[in-house]
């Protein structure tokens, strides 16, 4: 059942947690329950922040003529019984720049209870105008590492929270995010030493995370070096390296972000392909276009492809791509990168590869995504 142990496996610890799209199609959600008697919240999985936090919903921002804070994504702590303070000092090191004290709570995602729950309360955005709509608060599946040879233990974290709670066994993390469509996506993510080996078409390949301390990584897990990118559409094959062709250039996988910014080589190729939209979303930016441009490309001769030095390569066809909003319009959420590699890579790449993040390993696992409802949830390590 979704949000439980696997009961036929006495090992290893895990979760399986369903995640939903949000309105916009622009972020992946998980349900979290916070305080007694619990709230539903439903919060942003971003495997490129560390830290996890809920809203209060006398945040100025939330008392603002407009209402743009909804009950699912604010935690009322007034009237929680087990809410606990626990000093200033939160900051989500996100854009928009929210920051509160600190709270002690039940918190249960999965169907599994954190009994004492350590995370930050958004009291404020000083900035409001880089609060990105619409608002919600996240869920951070990297860790980050401070001043000794360790990740920073005590904090907001999600994920060492789960593992001290003794429900998961390792700190890992593992995502399906489905096919681009408003409905059936069917996404999820497992947390613990499990992994879902339906998901996976071939042979999946692994490859070290980027030292935590190197420059670009920004003292936080989840990044990976890539060393090349190709683009072959209709017959026409463009390439942009990167780095060392041996090492490459370190980038972040990160399913807080909607957009996948592409070197401007091969951006041109596929906007083309795309046909040219000049209409943008007035929220985020994303290109608008018809769906009559889906039935132009192919996924055998249009196509992307990532290459992580000689471990690998993950094939991104575009026509996956294109979101379809379910209203008759469609859009890409890919961007121009210009002529160097951008720091992180979502979720429009993403989509294209089974990917696991092992927080203690300091690995990255990637498969080439397979589209299914079947399951076929087996212990770590991955294998071919």
């Amino acid at each position: 059942m979704a949000g439980a142990f696997a009961q036929e496996l006495s090992q290893p610890l895990f979760l399986k947690v369903p995640l939903i799209r949000n309105t916009g199609l622009s972020a992946y959600l998980a349900k979290m329950d916070v305080g007694t008697p619990p709230q539903e919240q439903y919060v942003k999985i971003d495997t490129g922040s560390p830290t996890y936090s809920f809203l209060d919903p006398r945040n100025p921002f939330c008392t603002t003529d407009n209402n743009p804070c909804s009950s699912a994504s604010t935690f009322d702590n007034l009237t929680s019984s087990t809410s606990k303070y626990r000093g200033p000092g939160f900051y989500d090191m996100l854009i928009d720049h929210g920051f509160g004290p600190y709270l002690q709570d039940q918190v249960s995602i999965g169907g599994k209870l954190i009994p004492d729950a350590y995370f930050g309360y958004l009291d404020t955005y000083p900035f409001s105008s880089n609060v990105q709509l619409p608002v919600t608060t996240i869920a951070g599946m990297s860790l980050l590492y401070g001043n000794s040879s360790n990740y920073t233990s005590s904090g907001a974290w999600l994920l060492p929270q789960l593992k001290d709670a003794n429900l998961i066994d390792k700190l890992v993390v593992s995502f399906y995010l489905g096919e681009d469509s408003r409905n059936g996506s069917h996404a999820q993510m497992i947390l613990g030493a499990a992994y879902d080996k339906a998901k996976i078409e071939g042979t999946p390949f692994t490859v070290p995370m980027v030292d935590p301390y190197v420059a670009g990584a920004n003292d936080q897990t989840n990044s990976v070096y890539i060393t090349k990118l190709q683009s072959v559409i209709g017959g026409n094959v463009t390439n942009a390296s990167f780095g060392n062709s041996s090492i490459g250039k370190p980038v972040l996988m990160d399913t807080g972000s909607p957009f996948w910014p592409i070197p401007e080589p091969i951006f041109d190729q596929v906007y083309r392909k795309l046909g040219q939209p000049t209409e943008r979303d007035r929220t985020d930016g994303h290109y608008i276009f018809d769906c009559e441009v889906r039935k132009t490309l192919n996924d055998t001769e249009d196509y992307v492809t990532v290459y992580f030095g000689e471990a690998g390569e993950i094939k991104v066809p575009l026509s996956r791509l294109v979101t379809d909003f379910g209203n008759g319009s469609c859009g890409a959420f890919v961007t121009n990168g210009g002529d160097d590699l951008e720091r992180a890579f979502g979720d429009p790449f993403l989509r294209s590869t089974y990917i696991t993040l092992d927080q203690e390993e300091l690995t990255v696992t990637f498969g080439q995504v397979k589209y299914t409802n079947q399951e076929d949830i087996v212990a770590l390590p991955i294998r071919g």
